[in-house]
């Protein structure tokens, strides 16, 4: 459409030039024209560019979309320039791919399948699959589960499932009408697990299915559990949403528990019933091996549980209230804005925006609309707090708002996204982007509850949950301030302390959706963080369970120090980037997190803007905060010997290798055993490994208490590196591979997730190492510190052990055997006279998991006892039971030095 205005001022300016270039000046007013006339016309929309001003859009109902020939792939040339002005050549496959979809009419289409998408929206889509509807479902674990598409004839993996049953359960989907099924695994080449299976593809079905794994000593489990019996005795009925355990009422309701619930919390004879019942449990579970080193029991620990049950209730619907009152306030703060008539049309635009998100968050944390099987469901929610057992939900989730469009959620817009807090730390950090349902989103501020925050005036850090902490720059031990402000460190005595300030505990976020998935997603810029680990161990670091690995001539090899439910902290401690400083700048008046390129400093008030939400983020007190989160897991440090911290390559090298052979021999998912450098900044000392899976595998605690695991774990490292784990031999390279593996490469040492270390990852400097560690001897140090009256206690139990078992020997010579290890001291066997059902013997004493002790008279230097001797021992060994026989004592020293993590002093 012709435009008088612009017309004029072109001809203005060239009527006055001749062959001179215009100037900026002028040249950006016929620009501003120009647009202005385009967005007018319906081709162009403005959008908003914060400081930097206006900026505009093309249209797509503005653009007409033609078929080209095929022959050249079209880029942007302002993001990706081509030698000599060469374009790239379009990709054969796809080209063929979309040239036959749309000759056949192909409707390809997709969508996602996952614990985040909403009940009713994943039955929809499984309806419309199995009609053939929707003709492709990508899923996670879900689809795993059980559920039945009977006509499925394809399914592709994207990685190997750790383990056969889990391949079987996930390629199982398919061919269960007896058609014909078509399995595809994709073998990551960044990826050395997947590299192993690309070679021994027989083993991705063989084998018999491995026992689950739980860790049946994990204190929040077992305390999870309790709870459990409880709200069964108590006929506690927690319905389907907080919003009717909580009084709601009122424009500032209170939030307290309803009087129903208070008494079901305070019932004491639904306490007792549930003591009884518990103490019938424990009774079996203390004789179960895996309570043999567990530090949290007690005699009064299970009446101590049962009676803070109501705190812990209290407790656990503390996340759900301060969600409540954040949304509450930010309605009722952005209804004000909306309802003043003084505010521009866009702060209005954008106030109704946040209050439509607070609206939808209050309908989430209600459950409306049925949402049986959403995060704040309450069954659900209790175990996300480890109120009640999750079994493999994650415990103690963050969340982030999902501002959805309604033709994507399912459910009008309201959805949640939950990720396990140690995820979340660096997928919900600042302005990093996240996916959700073919959409792009940005994480742009913190839901912070604004009257805590004004009522703590002059206690802002209180109000914010912020702390500050004391890190070990020698073994990463933490140290809170506000709990014990120490100048060495508790676990190892050094005076090398890193104070952190500010450090703000992580809520849940909410986001701002900046556009849709494209084609060239790869070519977006990405912002990586620094992340840092730090623990604690639960209980004072002299009862830690320690051990150590020693070679045959004494030497220390390594330290192992195990803790059962460790505090584990996991900061981010700002940009990559090594020129910027610690932490992020925080709003803390409205919850946005400021920019890279934001207001620097505490306490500055920014110049306003124009775009309403650059203002909100911009204007008002900052502060610069490190967000964390913390847990309890259960963790392993491993010390190596001293040359190994003067070493960088030695240490990365062995921590990659470790971590890998864990995973093999045990067989995990890579994701349910983490591996980390302690420190994680400066020289690095130890090596750092996490149970991620929550209530902990029990996979760790082998590696204390069984004396071979090491062994074992160090030859499964050797051929991970390709070495012969007996004679140490090069093979140079995996047998399935076709390159030969010089320093380390992606089937050995190497893989996606530290590409950042791959300079300091050499297989070549662990051989001869890994070569020792594979025949060392293990001793479990007994390094408690005691107090005297519980040792006095300790001799009295030992010594009716002593009597008890005594009574059961058969002999002279056993009782003579049993009297020399009470009176020097030794670790007093477990059983005696213990019977071995699977090898239909009797041993004379027995000690767990897994040693069988015969005192041998006389009789059994005759030859037929002698042949028998020899099938029960192996048997045994089958079974996997160490048989240890002795007739004098002689033998019995030697048997000493062979087995010391056995026969180890107590006192």
């Amino acid at each position: 459409t012709p435009n008088t205005k612009l017309c004029r001022k072109v001809l203005e300016i060239l009527s006055q030039r001749s062959h001179e270039p215009i100037s900026r000046e002028e040249g950006q007013e016929v620009l501003d024209l120009l647009f202005e006339n385009l967005t007018r016309n319906g081709l162009l929309t403005q959008v908003s560019r914060g400081k930097s001003g206006k900026g505009y859009q093309l249209k797509t109902s503005a653009l007409i979309w033609k078929m080209g020939p095929g022959e050249k792939a079209y880029t942007d040339p302002l993001r990706v320039h081509h030698a000599k002005d060469r374009l790239a050549k379009p990709n054969a496959f796809f080209l063929k791919l979309y040239r036959q979809a749309v000759k056949n009419d192909l409707d390809l289409h997709s969508r996602e399948h996952t614990a985040q998408v909403p009940s009713e929206s994943r039955e929809l889509r499984e309806q419309e699959f199995r009609q053939a509807v929707l003709p492709i479902l990508y899923c996670s674990p879900t689809m795993e589960l059980g559920v039945d598409i009977s006509e499925l004839n394809a399914v592709g993996m994207r990685n190997v499932p750790p383990t056969p049953a889990n391949y079987a359960q996930r390629s199982g989907r398919a061919g269960r009408s007896g058609q014909p099924a078509l399995v595809v695994t994709y073998c990551a080449r960044g990826n050395s697990h997947d590299q192993h299976f690309f070679g021994h593809p027989e083993e991705m079905v063989a084998g018999a299915v491995a026992t689950p794994r739980i860790d049946l000593a994990n204190e929040d489990l077992v305390r999870a559990h309790i709870h459990a019996l409880w709200l069964k005795e108590s006929k506690l009925d927690l319905k389907e949403s907080l919003a009717q355990l909580l009084d709601i009422s009122g424009m500032n309701p209170s939030l307290k528990l309803n009087e129903s619930v208070d008494e079901h919390l305070h019932d004491q004879d639904a306490q007792e019933k549930t003591f009884l019942r518990a103490q019938a449990i424990f009774e079996k579970l203390l004789r179960e091996e895996d309570f043999a080193h567990c530090s949290w029991w007690n005699e009064g620990w299970l009446a101590k549980t049962i009676q803070d049950i109501p705190k812990s209730f209290e407790d656990a619907c503390e996340r759900w209230r301060s969600d409540y009152r954040a949304a509450i306030e930010q309605r009722d703060a952005q209804h004000l804005i909306v309802s003043d008539a003084s505010k521009s049309h866009a702060e209005v635009d954008l106030a109704r925006r946040l209050r439509f998100e607070a609206e939808n968050l209050l309908e989430i944390l209600q459950c409306k609309g049925g949402a049986f099987q959403g995060d704040f469901y309450s069954y659900r929610y209790f175990a996300s707090e480890g109120f009640l057992p999750g079994y493999n939900f994650p415990r103690l989730p963050l969340t982030a708002h999902i501002p959805t469009p309604d033709n994507t959620s399912g459910a009008s817009g309201k959805t949640v996204i939950s990720r396990a807090r140690f995820l979340a730390i660096s997928e919900f950090g600042p302005e990093n982007i996240i996916y959700h349902e073919g959409n792009k989103y940005s994480i742009n501020r913190i839901l912070l509850n604004r009257k805590k925050v004004d009522q703590g005036a002059g206690r802002l850090e209180e109000a914010l949950s912020i702390r500050t902490i004391k890190q070990c720059q020698v073994c990463g031990y933490v140290h809170d301030v506000a709990v014990k402000n120490v100048d060495v460190c508790d676990l190892c005595g050094e005076e090398k302390l890193e104070e952190l300030r500010n450090i703000l505990r992580m809520p849940n976020v909410s986001t701002h959706r900046r556009a849709r998935i494209s084609s060239d997603e790869e070519e977006r810029m990405r912002y990586g963080y620094k992340i840092s680990s730090g623990y604690r161990f639960a209980e004072d670091s002299a009862c830690v369970p320690t051990g150590k690995v020693v070679d045959a001539h004494g030497n220390v090899l390594l330290t192992l120090m195990y803790g059962a439910g460790a505090d584990l902290w996991r900061m981010n401690l700002g940009w990559a980037s090594p020129k910027d400083a610690k932490g992020f700048i925080l709003n803390v008046d409205s919850g946005f997190w400021v920019g890279k390129g934001g207001q620097k400093g505490q306490g500055s008030a920014a110049k306003k803007v124009v775009d309403p939400e650059e203002k909100l983020v911009t204007t008002g007190h900052t502060m610069r905060v490190i967000p964390y989160v913390q847990d309890r897991k259960n963790c392993l440090l491993i010390i190596p010997r001293h040359d190994f911290a003067e070493d960088q390559v030695k240490i990365y090298s062995l921590q990659a290798a470790l971590k890998q052979a864990i995973q093999h021999f045990y067989q995990l998912e890579e994701a349910e055993v983490s591996a980390e450098i302690m420190p994680a900044s400066g020289q690095p000392q130890s090596i750092l490994l996490i149970e991620a899976a929550e209530g902990g595998l029990g996979v760790l605690r082998r590696l204390i208490i069984d004396s071979s695991a090491i062994n074992s774990v160090a030859r499964r490292a050797l051929e991970i590196c390709h070495f012969d784990p007996d004679t140490g031999q090069d093979l140079h390279k995996a047998p399935y591979a076709t390159e030969e593996c010089v320093v380390a490469c992606y089937n050995c040492l190497l893989n996606y997730g530290n590409q950042r270390i791959h300079d300091r990852l050499d297989r070549h400097m662990i051989k001869d190492f890994l070569l020792t560690l594979s025949q060392a001897s293990f001793f479990l140090q007994d390094n408690q510190e005691i107090k005297l009256e519980d040792q006095e206690k300790n001799f009295e139990n030992r010594e009716k052990k002593f009597e008890d078992l005594l009574k059961l020997a058969d002999s002279e010579l056993e009782k003579k055997w049993l009297k020399y290890i009470y009176d020097h001291g030794y670790n007093l066997p477990d059983y005696a006279q213990y019977y071995i059902e699977s090898c239909q013997t009797r041993c004379d004493f027995y000690y767990k998991p897994d040693r069988a002790i015969y005192i041998d008279g006389p009789v059994h230097e005759c030859q037929d006892i002698q042949s028998n001797d020899e099938e029960i021992e192996e048997c045994l060994g089958d079974n996997g039971i160490i048989c240890i026989r002795f007739r004098d004592w002689e033998q019995w020293i030697s048997v000493i030095n062979e087995y010391p993590n056995i026969f180890y002093k107590r006192m």
